[in-house]
């Protein structure tokens, strides 16, 4: 069973998917405020933004590599498409599969939640689903490529917002910050990634980096334009400076150590650790709106996601 289960999770990234949990987690959380026990309501939203965010993410995994299936028979022959694990007809059905369960999840989310605007999870879903599909169908190899994945970022986060109470009259300019920052640090990444491939020597590891400290810079900004009455949990003082330069300076010391050494095995190593740093991102940013409990439980996904990608790599 083990066996045959694995192409499928390598497929689906299935590690990677945890990244995804923590944006829309963060994003619920900045926007509506953590869970409390008694609220059965907001967790049935939540857990169907989860499904959502999930689904659409692994489906853009699944679709990647149907895409790039001649491709990858040259520079990838080990993925389970290539390698004849898996055909590209089976692929071509989980994939569609995938984006129905998670378009339905975010209509669902948005069917169960009252004060909201009910319609904004699904329309979302719908259109991070048709920058998916333009991304991993062409765009990717394009010099659009990393602003498409910076915005299925984006949209992704965004998604986590969409059940705010009142709905966009609600939405502040911290909110758009936020997705914007998440989204241009995964841009970097892309732009990181490509490098590999691409063997551009050091330009392209130096870019990606570039643009990564400019996503984080672009978060620093995240307070400006949030009205007082928000800022309950919202205090960007020295300590969490302190704390996200802790959690992210391994990400940027093996970036830098890939720019000087360019080498296919050190950009995928820091394109691997990169990912998984968007959970601390999304969990140092929900601690600073909502506190140490959103903040915890957004930090522990990356203990299963860790704990995955050292057996299904990340990609």
């Amino acid at each position: 069973m083990g066996s045959r289960l694995m192409p499928w999770l390598r497929l689906c990234r299935i590690g990677n998917v945890f990244t995804a949990f923590a944006d829309v987690w963060m994003g619920y959380a900045v926007a509506s405020g953590w869970l409390t026990i008694w609220d059965a309501g907001r967790w049935r939203a939540w857990g169907l933004l989860t499904v959502a965010s999930g689904s659409l993410y692994t489906a853009g995994m699944v679709w990647n590599d149907y895409f790039d299936a001649e491709l990858d028979r040259e520079e990838r022959p080990e993925r389970p498409i290539p390698s004849g694990a898996i055909s590209r007809e089976a692929a071509r059905r989980l994939g569609l599969l995938l984006l129905v369960v998670g378009n339905m999840a975010a209509w669902g989310a948005g069917a169960v939640t009252t004060g909201a605007a009910r319609w904004l999870p699904g329309t979302i879903a719908l259109v991070l689903s048709a920058v998916i599909l333009a991304y991993d169908g062409g765009l990717k190899r394009t010099a659009a490529g990393p602003i498409a994945m910076g915005a299925c970022r984006s949209l992704n986060v965004l998604l986590g917002m969409s059940l705010i109470e009142g709905g966009l009259s609600q939405w502040h300019a911290g909110h758009g910050t936020i997705a914007a920052g998440l989204g241009l640090y995964v841009a970097g990444i892309t732009i990181l990634a490509r490098s590999e491939v691409e063997h551009r020597g050091r330009a392209g590891p130096a870019i990606g980096l570039i643009v990564m400290l400019a996503g984080i810079a672009v978060l620093s900004q995240m307070d400006r334009g949030v009205p007082e009455s928000l800022r309950s949990g919202f205090r960007p003082e020295w300590a969490w400076w302190g704390l996200l330069a802790l959690l992210v300076f391994p990400v940027f010391r093996r970036g830098l150590a890939a720019v000087l050494d360019p080498r296919p095995e050190r950009i995928r190593a820091v394109v691997g650790l990169a990912i998984l740093t968007v959970i601390v991102l999304d969990a140092s940013v929900a601690l600073v709106w909502r506190g140490q409990l959103a903040g915890i439980s957004i930090l522990a996904l990356l203990a299963p996601a860790y704990g995955i990608t050292r057996v299904v790599p990340p990609t």
